[in-house]
């Protein structure tokens, strides 16, 4: 056995998207980081779809950036093709996807984080934790490596004894070509009880073997915002992605190979994402449907794979070809890689605490797939915060935790500390209480001064934030002083509007900041920050009646439930709620009230005994 030269304060292992976002926070906080992992060549790959965003995910990514990870500026830098989701639904709950060259977005991960101060890589397998007094001091690697640490943050994606699956074969593997961490698995399931998960893909097909003309066209809006706040105008040349569908005898013939499907043999092994589910699976469970819609996404600018999105499978290599050669367009597809379902460990989330940190094992951190999430955008938000508490943490600082009302994040932590997860947790605008005010124009008004306190948000940043906040406050000040009739041009359009005020013009349906900018009420540089204050006036009742539905529910909730108390002293709880309180230990009777099964009666006789215990 020979040690690792340098002791480290932060180490994060696993280069996915939780653990570049972990490393990356915690070195801008100044721990000094080393990231570890299997190859340094893969750090940021994307295994699935080689896209980032979709509904609810993008707010993930907003907010990640307003800490100033490095998803969102990624994404803007390998960018091929762009939609604005949810157009015809209001602002709160629309979102950008954005479809990335791969080769683009790992190059763009890997130069964000070799040139961040304070972080290491280091390419090596982890075997073990070295634990001490049920505190993590550092790993063991599979060459007898051992590195010092104060605190690890663990994200093994689908790594953690993963088990890939196509028809009735099954082999070793975190992702198709990557060994999975067989050693580590073996040595956390001596402290950790694991469950196992499954998450799937598509065959990838070459382009050239397609006929593209059978095909919807589906063209990038180069309009689309940015993802990142601070990402300049980009030229990037745009892909278009194509529309096809499955059909009836697509159907039949995954019918008829149902029975070798993995899925099917072993349902429990393979609990795959309710919401993403494998063509097989809808086939099941749809019988009446006759198609299933595909999108046709393009790997990159010189890849020549697609990424069929709709047709996860992990049917037998000759079912995939057959099925894959019945839809419209695909009829002379070459498959280059065969779909295949993973199945791989995963840590029962209500065993953390809000921190992220393991409550078994003090300064041990999870983030990411092993704590049942699925999806690139769950693993970046949850890896930012383990940094960030994992860097609070070795500085002997209180941890920080963002609430259900402050970001989709606190949504997403809260979800999975309280309630756990049976499937893959996979985040949607309808998990979140306060919509109206979580929407993906406003993260770094939530979140950047808080992050920029805690040191994880960098000086450059901040300023661009404080300069966006003093434009928007110029803007709202504008809309409040200035009325319809001062514009000539505006009043011949609006006659009936002459008096109002333009914060009051804003609030009806279809006035929208085109609309000023036509008239020249405001030039183009004013546009980004009009904008923003507009959407503010046309939902600020709405608002308003939120945020007063926040404080009614702090004040309800924000009670703290003392460490180590004692609720086998509270007369009158049931075994069902003992069991579940004692099991997750609640931080607060909010977090208490929103575990299932916890009644408002039960959270009265808790308030009541925590006041005598205070008294």
């Amino acid at each position: 056995m020979y040690t690792y030269t340098q002791i480290y304060d932060v180490l994060v292992i696993g280069g996915g998207h939780a653990g570049v976002e972990a490393a990356g926070a915690a070195a801008r906080m100044g721990a000094k980081t080393l990231l570890v992992t299997h190859n340094i060549e893969t750090i940021g790959i994307m295994s699935c779809n080689p896209a980032i965003g979709g509904l609810g995910k993008t707010h993930l990514v907003k907010e990640v950036d307003a800490l100033d990870g490095y998803m969102a500026r990624a994404a803007d830098a390998a960018a091929i093709h762009k939609r604005v989701l949810n157009t015809s639904k209001g602002v709160a709950v629309q979102a950008v996807r954005s479809q990335s060259c791969r080769e683009l977005y790992r190059q763009a991960i890997r130069k964000m984080v070799e040139s961040t101060p304070g972080l290491d890589i280091f390419q090596a397998e982890v075997a073990d934790l070295v634990i001490e007094n049920d505190k993590v001091c550092g790993v063991m690697t599979k060459d007898g490596m051992k590195i010092h640490s104060k605190a690890t943050v663990l994200t093994t994606g689908t790594f953690l004894a993963g088990k890939i699956h196509i028809g009735n074969v099954s082999t070793s593997g975190g992702r198709s070509g990557d060994a999975s961490s067989e050693l580590l698995a073996h040595c956390l399931g001596k402290v950790f009880s694991i469950g196992r998960l499954k998450t799937g893909t598509p065959p990838r097909i070459a382009v050239d073997s397609l006929d593209l003309s059978k095909m919807e066209i589906q063209s990038s809006e180069l309009d689309a915002p940015d993802m990142s706040y601070m990402s300049k105008p980009q030229d990037i040349p745009q892909r278009h992605c194509y529309i096809t569908h499955t059909n009836k005898t697509s159907h039949e013939i995954i019918k008829r190979y149902m029975s070798e499907s993995p899925i099917f043999q072993k349902r429990t092994e393979l609990m795959g994402p309710r919401y993403c589910p494998s063509i097989e699976q809808k086939v099941d469970r749809f019988p009446d449907k006759e198609t299933h819609q595909i999108f046709v996404e393009p790997e990159g600018l010189i890849s020549r794979e697609v990424y069929p999105n709709g047709i996860s499978t992990s049917l037998p290599f000759e079912a995939q070809v057959q099925f894959v050669q019945t839809i419209k367009g695909f009829e002379n597809a070459r498959i280059t890689r065969p779909g295949y379902a993973i199945a791989y460990g995963y840590f029962d989330p209500r065993g953390l605490k809000s921190s992220l940190e393991t409550k078994q094992i003090d300064c041990l951190f999870f983030a990411g797939q092993i704590n049942g999430t699925t999806g690139y955008e769950e693993a970046a938000a949850q890896g930012i915060m383990a940094g960030i508490n994992a860097a609070l943490t070795v500085s002997g600082k209180p941890t920080w935790k963002v609430e259900r009302s402050q970001g989709y994040i606190g949504v997403l932590i809260d979800d999975l500390v309280t309630n756990g997860t049976i499937e893959p947790y996979r985040m949607f605008t309808s998990r979140a209480e306060f919509r109206l005010i979580l929407r993906c124009d406003n993260a770094h008004y939530r979140l950047t001064e808080e992050g920029y306190k805690l040191g994880v948000v960098t000086e450059g940043r901040f300023k661009a934030f404080k300069e966006a906040q003093q434009n928007k406050t110029q803007a709202w000040a504008f809309l409040l002083e200035q009325k319809v009739k001062s514009f000539p041009s505006l009043l011949a359009d609006y006659p009936k509007d002459a008096v109002k005020r333009l914060v009051d013009w804003a609030k009806q349906p279809g006035h929208s900041v085109d609309v000023l900018l036509k008239h020249n009420v405001i030039d183009e540089k004013a546009y980004a920050a009009f904008k923003e204050a507009m959407v503010e006036a046309h939902y600020e009742g709405y608002i308003e009646k939120q945020k007063v539905q926040i404080k009614r529910m702090q004040s309800a909730t924000d009670m703290k439930i003392p460490k180590g108390f004692n609720y086998r002293e509270v007369k009158g709880l049931s075994s069902e709620i003992l069991e579940k309180l004692e099991a997750i230990l609640p931080s607060d009777l909010g977090q208490a009230g929103r575990i299932s099964g916890v009644t408002p009666s039960a959270l009265s006789l808790l308030a009541i005994y925590i006041r005598k215990l205070a008294a």
